[in-house]
């Protein structure tokens, strides 16, 4: 009783959200992630084998990693979380008050684009969700998933699938806010200037082998767009939904971007680098892969420009080639183009 009634005295404390200077502009995608456990379980059935700190810690750890490797988002650091909200003890059910109106409150005073909420619960049966909200338009993007065996899964694997399933969801709006974003930031560095991300204990391992239903399937790696300096992230993104097109289309293996992105840092390439004669072929056979995905996004007036081809990697002859334009400010046509620039890549 004397719990539940502090339970209910915290959860009726005004919280209190500081502020944090304005960070340097970028065109990266600024996403402020808060991990929450709603309604835990009190049976052996729904109570969760970690406490929220531990749970908390190793979210935002995992998905900091997964999202700052793409080179698409800037994940705001937990130091400056704490700057904002200091050592309060904030009720879980505060968090999912007014739609997730705290979330959005700390999200602007960390100057966010995103507010990404990683919620675990308990609702009759265990659940994950992840909520993406655009903290400037309001657009939310949901993933749910109740399966019990999705619970108890690896959990790098349940965060990076969950967010994939987000990101095709939201890539739209993310586009278009790359665009906004990358008229008004300094150049991104690039690829090859950039100090890769030390590994650590939550390292995945490499993909694993091609099984059955692979057998046959060309193995195929999808290089990041070459852009112009102010759609490089711009690039990434579409790059991203290209890979996932191609990935859906069943008939290839695509060469995941985690071992893509360990290949150029062990072979000490930058993306910049694999515009250089050879060393695509060099990275591709490294990757056992035998063709390859590369283009370009390209701005020609107020219209954007993407190309693409298909390439064979053991005679470097071009076996496919296509091409999308929009104009600028109608970023999500190219989207939109997408699964009929893969059938034409593909030959179909």
């Amino acid at each position: 009783m004397l719990i539940a009634l502090l339970g209910l005295l915290a959860g009726c404390t005004p919280v209190h959200v500081g502020t944090i200077p304005t960070p340097n502009p970028t065109a990266k995608l600024r996403v402020y992630v808060q991990p929450v456990t709603i309604h835990p379980g009190t049976s052996a059935r729904g109570r969760f084998g970690k406490p929220q700190e531990e749970f908390a810690s190793g979210t935002f750890r995992r998905v900091q990693k997964i999202l700052n490797q793409t080179g698409i988002y800037e994940v705001v650091p937990w130091p400056q979380v704490r700057t904002v909200l200091g050592d309060q003890d904030i009720a879980p059910h505060r968090w999912r008050q007014n739609d997730w109106a705290l979330a959005r409150h700390v999200g602007q005073a960390l100057h966010a684009d995103y507010v990404l909420v990683a919620e675990r619960g308990f609702a009759g049966l265990k659940y994950w969700q992840m909520v993406l909200i655009n903290l400037q338009s309001g657009k939310r993007f949901v993933f749910t998933d109740h399966k019990s065996q999705f619970i108890q899964g690896d959990f790098r694997s349940i965060v990076r699938e969950s967010f994939r399933k987000l990101f095709n969801q939201a890539k739209g709006d993310m586009l278009a806010l790359a665009v906004r974003k990358g008229r008004l930031a300094p150049a991104e560095p690039s690829l090859r200037e950039q100090v890769p991300i030390p590994p650590d204990e939550d390292a995945e391992p490499p993909e694993e082998p091609k099984t059955e239903r692979d057998a046959g399937k060309p193995r195929v790696v999808v290089y990041d767009l070459d852009t112009a300096d102010r759609l490089h992230v711009a690039g990434l993104i579409i790059t991203e939904a290209l890979r996932e097109e191609f990935h859906r289309s069943g008939r290839y293996t695509i060469v995941n971007r985690q071992d893509l992105q360990r290949a150029i840092e062990e072979m000490k390439l930058g993306q910049s680098g694999l515009l250089e004669e050879g060393k695509a072929l060099q990275l591709g056979k490294w990757l056992a892969a035998s063709q390859s995905i590369s283009g370009r996004l390209s701005p020609l007036g107020s219209i954007l420009i993407l190309q693409a081809r298909r390439t064979d990697l053991e005679t470097t002859g071009i076996m496919a080639a296509a091409s999308l334009r929009c104009r600028e400010g109608k970023e999500e046509e190219l989207l939109d183009g997408l699964p009929e620039l893969v059938r034409q890549l593909s030959g179909r």
